[in-house]
């Protein structure tokens, strides 16, 4: 087959997103389109989507179309669980090496004062593997706990969860000596 026509005939990867996307729209416009997170931060569609191809993570930029707080591993994980047991919205957390990442709307974690976690200044670079990596897959580290055809999740949710789980902590550990 000649070259030409083994690239048209070739799938990529925001074909599969455009099939896999749910029908109902969401407040945040993620069912609306697939990639609109990706643009959302700046970043350049084209760019996230040729690395996702070739099996790299991409880099986007925070503060522009979402916030990013990070926690550590743990505090991550057990927010997401005690978020999907209240019933409240979760979008989309990224887990790497070093911390749990949840993409939250601009604006609702300014002032972030918890001893666990940090909001990402803005500008600050994150790198995302494809929503089709979650764990336990990895891409250099990098897997989707709640892959980003979601919403965003509020801030203040997240901030809630974490005093939830910081509170549980200390009453397991008891009074400090």
């Amino acid at each position: 087959m000649p070259k030409a026509a083994s690239l048209r005939s070739r799938t990529l990867p925001a074909d599969h997103f455009r099939r896999a996307q749910p029908a109902e729209d969401d407040a945040y416009g993620f069912a609306e389109a697939p990639l609109s997170w990706v643009a959302t931060s700046g970043g350049s569609v084209a760019d996230t989507l040729l690395a996702w191809e070739r099996g790299e993570v991409a880099e986007l930029i925070t503060g522009c179309g979402w916030d990013v707080v990070s926690v550590p591993a743990r505090v991550g994980w057990e927010a997401a669980r005690y978020l999907g047991r209240m019933h409240v919205p979760v979008g989309p957390v990224l887990s790497t090496v070093h911390d749990v990442r949840w993409l939250v709307l601009t604006g609702t974690a300014h002032g972030w004062d918890l001893g666990v976690g940090r909001l990402l200044p803005v500008g600050s670079a994150i790198t995302v593997p494809h929503p089709a990596i979650t764990a336990p897959h990895t891409v250099r580290g990098h897997s989707w706990i709640v892959e980003p055809r979601n919403r965003l999740t509020d801030g203040a949710d997240l901030y809630g969860a974490c005093v939830a789980y910081s509170a549980g902590r200390a009453m397991r550990l008891g009074p400090a000596s």
